[in-house]
């Protein structure tokens, strides 16, 4: 097998307890993540599409029921040695001629691991999230508060359960907590770190742990594991200064690929040099001069695209998991609050609201290409689903698009001033026991001489009634307030013209005693104007912008 003797890197790390730079939450570092990742394992592994795999230290699992998930952990996983690795340095005499009364040993038993007596059971991915979810000593509790139990199988020292009750109130939702990528966190060994306290505390879920106590973060093998942590992954530490820290490969890694599980593998780089270099200028001078092996280009965007057409460098492009949006506030006026409540009327926007008309106007207004191109040089992915592409499994397109398109956007913004002829409301319909006034109020440009209320109760008979005209083209018309609360009453407006037209309204429907923001509606056209002017000004601009 091929092995390259070094690899040179660049980065850095604050603490070497995976318990103190979590993956998830404020202290997350990218820095301290790389080489947490040399040290330790996952509990569980994780696809490149973003799917829980069976092809870590979790390697099968089954679900009892939608709140209750056994897991089973792998065979003949051991942790590496519990070297004390503060005291070495670059002369130091390699790891292996460390004897095993130089051995780190743990809080509980004074045990200590040399690599092949110490095996890797649930009772270290049980201890792992109990630690992780106890207010006592996490950073994060609160991310592990949906697990009600945990415990190891009472038959299989390799098992354990986990039970998920993150909301009690709302049973339905359970299957839907995020509970599998809480199980990414790093593994660790509970011969080192718990106690033989019988102090009992609690997890932010309520289960009830013993072992851990206040204080027990400033014990001697709790200090040692921040800076000589080992785990169970590719590499031990060796030594570390304040400008590098040595890995050395790990002979007693278990060899399973996490990506396609194959077995009988060994990592193909002996030592590892991780570099401090906090200037990212004599960074990137350094890798261009071969003394770095690779280098993270975020950030030196103008050399790395020197980088992509030079035949010495190779670059590795893939999807961060974040994007850039835009959101937009429902309760702000139009695009938004009541008028999320008002159908359009277009028929051609049947069954779309008002305020979503308008949004997606603005949505197909943006050029995200031109966005893309004027400010990141066209590097950006374009996502058009709630999740980004690094998702790969939960990314989908088959979703409304929404490419730049300004015919599109006047289109849904135009036919604001095409709003229904007869703005109907209805008055104290909230309320029960109330006079329900209905009125109609028609459009100027119609000579209206009589108008017909339909209206039918509980979907009863349709009962006719002429409104009586109160105003130039208002009507209104009382149907009492003998109504139950709840009673469904259905209404429409027909009127006639001079002219001997007909006019109707849309039919309208609300429950007795419940407000109905639509029956209060009214469509302020100055509002929709000075959208379409802010449009049409937009639209100028970019002609005159592509003219210069």
């Amino acid at each position: 097998m091929f092995v390259l003797v070094e690899l040179n890197i660049v980065t850095d790390w604050v603490d070497l307890n995976p318990l103190y730079r979590p993956t998830w939450g404020l202290q997350f570092n990218y820095d301290n993540t790389r080489v947490l990742d040399l040290i330790h394992e996952p509990m569980i592994q994780w696809s490149p599409e973003q799917l829980p795999t069976k092809t870590g230290i979790i390697q099968d699992w089954e679900m009892i029921d939608e709140n209750h998930f056994k897991f089973h952990l792998r065979e003949n996983l051991y942790w590496n040695p519990s070297y004390n690795i503060s005291e070495r340095n670059a002369g130091s005499n390699p790891l292996d001629t460390i004897t095993t009364g130089e051995l780190m040993t743990g809080l509980k038993n004074s045990e200590y691991s040399d690599g092949s007596n110490m095996q890797v059971t649930a009772k270290d991915a049980v201890f792992t999230i109990l630690t992780f979810a106890n207010p006592i000593v996490s950073l994060t509790p609160d991310l592990m508060g949906m697990f009600s139990d945990v415990y190891v199988d009472p038959i299989d020292p390799l098992a354990f359960h986990l039970h998920i009750d993150l909301y009690p109130a709302t049973p339905k939702q359970e299957p839907f907590a995020d509970f599998w990528m809480r199980l990414m966190e790093r593994i660790m060994p509970e011969f080192f770190l718990n106690s033989s306290s019988l102090d009992v505390t609690f997890s932010s879920g309520g289960v009830k742990t013993i072992g851990l106590y206040d204080g027990i973060w400033n014990t001697p093998q709790w200090i040692e594991y921040s800076t000589s942590a080992f785990g169970c992954g590719k590499y031990m530490i060796d030594y570390y200064t304040d400008t590098i820290t040595v890995f050395q490969r790990s002979p007693y890694w278990h060899g399973v690929g996490a990506i396609d599980g194959a077995t009988g593998l060994s990592t193909f780089v002996q030592t590892i040099n991780a570099h401090v270099i906090n200037d990212l200028s004599v960074e990137l001078a350094e890798f261009k001069e071969g003394s770095l092996d690779c280098m993270i280009l975020n950030g030196v965007d103008i050399d790395r695209r020197l980088m992509q057409n030079d035949n010495r460098f190779t670059i590795i492009q893939s999807p961060s998991p974040n994007f850039n949006y835009m959101a937009f506030n429902l309760r702000s006026p139009y695009i938004g609050g009541e008028w999320n409540y008002i159908f359009n009327p277009d028929d051609t926007k049947e069954g779309y609201t008002l305020a979503c008309s308008i949004r997606k106007s603005i949505c197909y207004a943006i050029d995200k290409e031109e966005i893309n191109k004027e400010l990141y040089e066209g590097d950006k992915m374009m996502a058009d689903s709630l999740f980004y592409p690094y998702t790969e499994f939960y990314y989908y397109q088959d979703i409304i698009k929404y490419d730049y398109d300004l015919e599109a956007a006047l289109d849904w913004l135009w036919i604001k001033n095409d709003l229904s002829d007869i703005t109907v409301t209805v008055k104290n319909h909230e309320k029960v026991g109330k006079d329900i006034i209905v009125k109609a109020q028609f459009d100027d440009t119609f000579d209206i001489t009589s108008a017909l209320l339909k209206y039918n109760v509980n979907n009863g008979t349709w009962i006719n009634e002429t409104m009586i005209e109160r105003a130039d083209s208002k009507f209104e018309f009382n149907i009492g307030k003998d109504f139950e609360y709840l009673d469904s009453i259905e209404l429409f407006i027909e009127a006639q013209t001079s002219e001997g037209d007909k006019i109707k309204s849309r039919i309208y429907s609300f429950n007795v005693g419940v407000l109905n923001p639509i029956l209060e509606a009214s469509y302020p056209t100055s509002i929709v104007s000075a959208f379409t002017v802010i449009l049409i000004l937009l639209v100028i601009r970019r002609r005159k912008r592509s003219e210069q």
